[in-house]
């Protein structure tokens, strides 16, 4: 397994299980946070197995400050990179982002419905009631592997619900809008 960060920066303490399902098959992930002051909160390495065992490959979500303090997302497949976006916000300390998903849980914001990216977004931040920020990092790292892969879509979308809350299939069903 080739990862793209420092093995001291794999957080195994916290690792998390999940069991998904797609398509009517079973998978688990195992997702590990990856942590330090330059990873965001949702950084993580996570690998599928089927229901019998057998490794169906990994992902690597990194988010990281990027150029002028941006965020930069680094999205690897079984150690290949996928994708690699700038995103035009700010990056955020992981204890300002805590403190907006917390309020953002206490309102019980929703945002208005529109298309494409946007309505993910707005899905996302309903179902797993966390700000618009983390849900635009959401969809950044997931978007492309969603419609195309669904085992890869389980394993991106199961390393932030591992590493956050709500269900699987609510955030899933964000990305068929």
């Amino acid at each position: 397994m080739i990862i793209h960060v420092p093995e001291s920066s794999l957080d195994l303490a916290n690792t998390k299980v999940l069991q998904v399902t797609e398509n009517s098959k079973d998978f688990y992930t195992i997702t590990v946070p990856i942590v330090g002051d330059d990873y965001n909160l949702f950084s993580n390495l996570t690998v599928t197995y089927s229901q019998n065992g057998e490794n169906e490959g990994y992902q690597e979500t990194i988010i990281s400050r990027g150029l002028n303090n941006k965020i930069q997302i680094e999205s690897y497949v079984n150690g290949k990179l996928m994708k690699s976006d700038l995103l035009n916000e700010e990056f955020l300390s992981n204890e300002q982002i805590k403190k907006d998903m917390q309020n953002v849980q206490k309102q019980g914001a929703l945002l208005p419905q529109s298309r494409g990216v946007a309505a993910k977004i707005a899905c996302i931040v309903v179902v797993l009631g966390i700000s618009k920020y983390v849900a635009t990092i959401i969809a950044g790292a997931c978007v492309g592997s969603c419609p195309a892969i669904p085992v890869i879509c389980a394993a991106c979308i199961g390393g932030f619900v591992a590493l956050g809350t709500g269900t699987m299939s609510s955030v899933v069903a964000c990305f068929k809008l």
